[in-house]
């Protein structure tokens, strides 16, 4: 600049002498011309003594002269050059998306590490050619996670398919699991999230993805707190997901026991009947008969319960009728009535007496049903019981007299074994 100034004053000085008039004239004339060509070679020697050139800036290590020849040099060689040492992250933003050529501010947007200034400019820069290139730069995964939510959250970010596609680039690079978390939770779908989670497989992250989107009301959201409950394989995550969310995800658990823990402790109506819906193991049906808090879950558990015992003791006619011809045949075919301990347990625990009235309809024990008919609190249940009991003493001789065989004396109706320890009504 210095160069340009002293030949600009030189030649203005020389131009002067030249028009000025001379009493020699001729002579006079001639010296302002030599004059004039030695200023030019001066000046021009100002100028290459002035701008340094591509040599000067290899040999220059001072940044601030580097920024300086970046932004005062008026030839793009060397500005480039120059913007290819520098450090100064502000200033090459600044160059990256201002200078006149496109050169220089490719070589720039190449010097740009730090992910909020590279996201701020690629979400301005007019130059899409090479951007990819650029983020491609970001090896660290803190750093390429920062970019991508700078990116997402620019002030001045217009929706443009290129944001896009460079979000995507990071993300697909990123194998940090909580970094990917806190993507999926904290970046657009579009821009990351959806990606995110797709990479995303701790088991542990996936639920309390799940649980934290669960109440929003963001439409894309949902659909990652979706997306990551169905990823979810882990027995205890999808029950403790099922427990307070979504009967989908309860519907995906297999293991009994915690089958059972929803049906009991869900707060959703929904989940507790989704659990209970695939819940088998007749001691945790019995269970849940006796004990939970839910009424309509007691009575639901029962059902289940009766409709095994009842698939149990189709034969049970014949069962019976086997008692008078031989005990251990009888013993031995009723031990396989695997339901029944659990009837009992539930005819003698409940405190639901509609539940114990269920338990007794189906008990085959007439020593159980003797007991229950003589020391039952509830008038209702010990009838029930005499009922019962009667039924069955009715069934077995029924099954006898078609086989032919005499059956046992019986007193009204009632097996004279078990009328001798009631007291009939």
């Amino acid at each position: 600049m210095k160069g340009i100034m002293g030949w600009m004053f030189l030649r203005r000085v020389c131009a002067a002498l030249f028009l000025a008039p001379t009493p020699t004239g001729q002579r006079h004339r001639i010296c302002s011309v030599l004059l004039v060509v030695v200023a030019s070679v001066l000046a021009g020697w100002g100028m290459n003594a002035f701008e340094p050139g591509l040599q000067s800036v290899a040999d220059t290590r001072s940044q601030a002269k580097l920024a300086r020849i970046a932004v005062k040099s008026t030839n793009p060689c060397v500005r480039r050059a120059a913007v290819a040492k520098l450090a100064n992250q502000p200033l090459l933003y600044r160059i990256a998306l201002e200078d006149v050529d496109v050169d220089v501010r490719q070589a720039a947007a190449f010097g740009l590490v730090d992910p909020s200034l590279l996201a701020r400019y690629l979400s301005q820069t007019r130059d899409l050619r090479f951007c990819a290139w650029v983020v491609h730069k970001l090896t660290d995964q803190t750093q390429m996670t920062r970019f991508v939510l700078e990116l997402d959250s620019s002030d001045n970010r217009k929706e443009r398919s290129i944001d896009n596609y460079l979000s995507c680039e990071v993300v697909e690079r990123i194998t940090n699991q909580l970094l990917l978390a806190k993507l999926a939770l904290e970046a657009k779908p579009r821009l990351g999230g959806g990606l995110a989670l797709h990479n995303l497989t701790d088991q542990g992250l996936l639920a309390k993805i799940a649980k934290y989107v669960t109440y929003t009301q963001n439409v894309e959201m949902m659909r990652i707190g979706r997306q990551a409950a169905e990823k979810l394989t882990n027995e205890v995550l999808l029950a403790e997901m099922g427990m307070w969310v979504r009967p989908e995800w309860t519907r995906k658990v297999t293991d009994q026991a915690m089958l059972a823990r929803l049906a009991r402790e869900s707060v959703n109506a929904k989940v507790r009947d989704a659990a209970l819906e695939k819940l088998t193991r007749p001691d945790l049906l019995a269970s849940l008969a006796i004990s939970a808090p839910d009424d309509y879950i007691r009575h639901d558990a029962m059902d289940k319960l009766m409709q095994q015992a009842w698939l149990e003791q189709e034969d049970l006619p014949v069962i019976l009728a086997t008692a008078d011809t031989d005990e251990n045949i009888r013993r031995h075919a009723m031990a396989k009535l695997t339901q029944q301990k659990w009837l009992e347990q539930v005819a003698v625990e409940a405190t639901d007496s509609a539940i114990r009235e269920m338990a007794v309809g189906g008990l085959t024990n007439l020593e159980l049903l003797a007991k229950i008919a003589v020391s039952d609190k509830r008038e209702g249940i010990r009838k029930f019981a005499v009922r019962r009991a009667a039924d069955l003493r009715t069934a077995a001789s029924n099954a006898l007299n078609r086989a032919g065989k005499p059956s046992r004396s019986s007193t009204n109706g009632i097996p004279a074994d078990v009328a001798l320890g009631l007291d009939l009504f």
